[in-house]
This record gives structure tokens, sequence and C-alpha cells, in this order.
């Protein structure tokens, strides 16, 4: 497995600053996709539901790519920091040119220049657990990350939707406070606690990572379709009369519950040495949430939906991360291979609004998509007992 060549300090401190730069991430990228984005395209387009589908899509493949290949890069320069610096400032940048364009356009190149930004950032950041963080405490560190995860969408939301304010100081909020939080973890950015190489696992290199990669593709498919249009959700279906403002109740009842669960199950998930057990029973309380999304669409229930989504979802953040990292192939091209795994995470933006706004034209409406929801995240379970090197 190789030899650690940092000392708890710096497995402290690489925690420590992790966390922020998740906050800060999760903020622009939650905040950008379902609330600015969104209200800018109503702006400037009355086919709001086609134009903002389309937009997501193209944002994600745009973020995706960037991330593999600065990913494959930072791993042979071995340096984290210059990408970290460098996408924080074109996303700031994307970010708050977006409200002040008039046309699609320009709309389309704000976005595009802000996911270049999330992508080339976010791939030196996603490399800081496993550059510095060792196996026995990869759950406990995950599931804070992944509590920053929902905190970040939490304050990206309340910030984006400061009740009086214009969109474009809306915009300007979220992108300075990202950044900073995102920068100090340019500190620890140099992959210096980065374990030596060792001897390939046995049998397929790559068996199980592929399966963990279908498990965290299945995952977000199933968040992109539950969350993508859950801002029309409340306008349309259960006559919210502040739909932004109920988005970020949902969020923040969703967020509450993370708190709850996520260092619960990560310090579990290290303390019994399993992960999988944890995977499949976060991933049948985010079905749960959804199928509740799909037959009961009035407020309460939303808010119990968001609850017991937040429970599976806290769960899952938790311990997914620590999952998909012992199962890496290759500890020399870690960021390249996370770089492919977060293609997991974001290549659902690509599919999964087309296939809402798909299944809304064909007639089958909201419960249809959360219905579709609860059936992917099915899927994702029966990937989970494939995968033969974590417990």
């Amino acid at each position: 497995m190789g030899r650690w060549r940092v000392g708890r300090s710096g497995e402290v401190r690489a925690a420590v600053l992790s966390v922020p730069a998740f906050v800060g991430a999760s903020m622009t990228q939650f905040a950008g996709s379902l609330n600015l984005l969104p209200r800018t395209v109503e702006q400037v387009t009355t086919a709001k539901v086609l134009v903002f589908g389309v937009l997501i899509g193209v944002g994600a493949l745009v973020s995706m790519t960037t991330g593999v290949l600065v990913g494959h890069r930072s791993d042979r320069t071995g340096d984290r920091r210059p990408w970290i610096v460098g996408g924080t400032v074109l996303l700031t940048a994307g970010l708050t040119a977006l409200p002040h364009q008039g046309t699609v356009g320009g709309v389309v190149g704000a976005w595009v220049i802000a996911q270049l930004g999330w992508g080339t950032m976010h791939a030196g950041v996603s490399a800081l657990v496993p550059d510095h963080v060792p196996p026995d405490r990869l759950g406990t560190v995950s599931a804070y990350t992944g509590l920053a995860q929902f905190v970040g969408a939490a304050a990206g939301t309340g910030l984006a939707a400061l009740p009086g304010t214009p969109l474009p100081v809306d915009a300007a909020t979220v992108a300075l406070a990202a950044t900073a939080l995102i920068l100090p973890a340019a500190t620890v950015g140099r992959a210096g606690g980065r374990r030596a190489p060792g001897p390939p696992p046995a049998g397929s290199r790559y068996g199980d990572f592929w399966w963990a990669w279908l498990t965290r593709f299945t995952a977000a498919l199933s968040n992109s379709l539950t969350m993508t249009y859950l801002l029309y959700y409340l306008t349309d279906v259960v006559r919210h009369p502040n739909p932004t403002g109920g988005q970020f109740v949902l969020v923040l009842t969703a967020g509450l519950a993370v708190v709850l669960v996520a260092p619960l199950t990560g310090h579990l998930s290290d303390r019994w040495r399993r992960r999988k057990r944890f995977v499949i029973a976060a991933m049948a309380a985010m079905a749960a949430g959804e199928l509740i999304l799909a037959a009961l669409p009035w407020w309460g229930a939303t808010v119990v939906a968001a609850t017991v989504f937040g429970l599976g979802y806290g769960t899952y953040l938790a311990v997914d991360q620590a999952l998909v990292i012992e199962v890496l192939p290759d500890r020399a091209r870690l960021a390249r291979d996370l770089g492919l795994l977060n293609v997991a995470g974001a290549a659902p933006g690509v599919v999964g609004p087309p296939l809402a706004a798909a299944l809304l034209a064909g007639g089958l409406g909201y419960a249809g998509v959360y219905v579709a929801a609860a059936l992917v995240t099915a899927a994702g379970i029966a990937a989970v007992p494939p995968i033969r090197r974590v417990r």
C-alpha cells in the first residue's frame, strides 16, 4: 500500500482546509445551477425549461471534461495550487458576469466560463483528501467534506435568494463568498502527502473502480432528476407562494439531516471498516424521499421528503468518497482517476435535465420524473455488491 510521507499535522491541516473548499465549491455550483442560472434564463427567453436544460447539460460537459484534463496535468506536476487559484478566478468571473447578459448566447458564454473555472478548481480540491488523509480516517474526513457540500448548497441558495436584492448583486455575493472559502485550500495544494505507488491490486485493476463509477453515476443522476426542476416543481405543482424561499427551506431541511447523520456514519464506517452497507442504506433512503415527492405533491410532504432524502444523501456523501478512494487503481494518478469519477458525478448533469424535460413533455409530469429518479437509485443499489475490494 505504500507509506505516508506526512505526519498527523499535515493530515489535520489538509482535512481542515479542504472542508471550507468543499463549502465554496458546492456553494457556487448549487447556487449557480439551481437558482442564479434559471432566474437569468427566465429574463432572456420564454422557453425557460428547454433552454435551462440545455445549458445545464452544456455546463456539465464542460466541467467534467476540464476536470479530467486538469487532474491528469496536476498529477504530472504534483502541484494542485495553480489549478485551484486559476479555476477560482475563472469561476468568479463567469458567475459574476452571468446575470448581466441580455441574450441566450451571452448566458451560454458566461456559464461556460464559470464551468471551466469550476472544473479546474474542483480537480485540485477533490484531490486533497486522497493526497493527505490515510485510509483509516477516510470515512471520518469524507463525512465532513460531504457535510461541507450540503452546507455550501444551503449557503449558496440563501445568498442567491436574499430578499429585495437584484440578481447581479446575488451573483457577486455568491462568487465573492465562495472565493474566500476556496482559496485557502491552495495552501495545502501540493501533493506532498501522496502515498508511494504500491503494487497493483489483485485481479482486475479497474473492475471495482468501474462498479464504484456506476454507483456514483446512478446516485448523481437520481439527484439530478430530483433537484434540477425543484424550483419549477414548487412553482407549478406545489403552488408555493414563495418558490425560491421554499427551495431554500427544503435544502436547509435536508442539510440539517445531513448534519445529524454524516459524522456518525462516517465514523462508524471507519470503525467497522464497512462501506458498502452504508451506501446501500443511503440510496434506499434517497429512493424513499423521491417516491414521497412523486406521490404527495404538497408542501408538508415535500419537507418530509427532504428530511428522508437528506438522511440518505448525508450517509451517501459520508461514505461514497471513502469507498471510491479505496478502489482507485493507480496511486500515482489520483487526480486523473478522481476526474474520471467526477465524470460520473457530472455526466448526469448532461443526461438528467433533458431526460426530465422529456418525461415532462411526454405527459408523465413531475410524478414521473421522481418515480424515474427512484428507479435509477434502485439500479445504483444493485451496483454496490459486485465491488470486491471494499467491504
